[in-house]
């Protein structure tokens, strides 16, 4: 599977049924692997986006280029032979994406164990500030994504005279009565920080997608 987060609840899922679930993680400029699950650990890394992968080198680095520590937050950077060299005639483009000429800048928040296995955490862009405190979207989007009654979830940033941003979730239930925002919020209570719980909730009948198949936030920020 690629392309876009996948539930745990759906992977664990093929794991009951004896099967193997394989996740990769690249993007058009990296053509496309970046990283990938062997299906030898498979069942041990639920969730994670897995190792570099063939022809690939792949870091987390920090604001400042250096390389993150194990569980530190940080930017994936790629580099190999299968990275483009830029941009069609976007010199400045070409520019921004890349460190000292060679590592693509993915965009993407990761984290690695200790064995280096890296798991995603959200798009840069996605991560919003929470009476100064940073909330990842993808974070609260898995959580909510594991209850019974919900379908589909994206949750976005939006401005809060008090604590400057905060977060509000659109949610596809699995049938209009399923489940209620204080349903919601008292099952996040006991799974997440308080900070990162959305102030508010929208239920929707579906959500934008791009053609292939990852929610279109932008069209959700403009609405709201």
């Amino acid at each position: 599977c690629g392309g876009a987060p996948v539930p745990t609840s759906l992977i664990t899922t093929y794991h009951e049924r004896g099967l193997s679930f394989v996740q990769g993680y690249g993007m058009t400029e990296t053509a496309p692997g970046a990283l990938m699950v062997d299906p030898s650990m498979s069942h041990e890394t639920v969730g994670a986006a897995g190792v570099a992968h063939f022809f690939t080198d792949v870091r987390i680095v920090r604001g400042d280029l250096s390389d993150a520590d194990s569980g530190e937050p940080g930017e994936v950077v790629i580099a190999g032979p299968k990275v483009i060299q830029g941009y069609w005639r976007l010199p400045d483009a070409t520019d921004r994406a890349f460190l000292e000429g060679r590592w693509f800048r993915s965009g993407d928040v990761a984290v690695s164990d200790e064995h280096g296995v890296i798991t995603i955490v959200d798009r840069m862009k996605d991560v919003f500030i929470s009476g100064g405190e940073n909330v990842h979207p993808a974070e609260v989007e898995k959580v909510l994504s594991d209850h019974a009654m919900v379908t589909e979830v994206a949750v976005i940033g939006v401005a809060d005279a008090t604590w400057g941003e905060v977060g509000q979730a659109f949610i596809v239930r699995v049938r209009n009565d399923a489940v209620t925002e204080a349903d919601l919020v008292a099952y996040l209570k006991s799974r997440l920080a308080g900070y990162k719980i959305p102030r508010s909730m929208v239920f929707v009948d579906s959500l934008p997608h791009t053609a292939s198949g990852k929610v279109l936030k932008s069209d959700l920020r403009a609405r709201a």
